[in-house]
């Protein structure tokens, strides 16, 4: 899948968000006006499936 970019999400509290997702990678980005810029980026041994659930530790 090529990388993709969002078209920004209005957010009441921090602004425009910048969503941008790399399958490839394995990175997704996010970033706005009232927020610092995020990136997740998928282990480096990991194999990509095609949905892996966010775990909060």
């Amino acid at each position: 899948m090529n990388p993709c970019a969002y078209v920004p999400a209005d957010d009441p509290l921090f602004g425009a968000l910048r969503i941008e997702l790399d399958h490839e990678a394995g990175t997704l980005g996010v970033s706005g006006d009232g927020l610092p810029p995020v990136e997740i980026r998928r282990a480096r041994h990991a194999v990509p499936e095609r949905h892996r659930p966010l775990i909060r530790h």
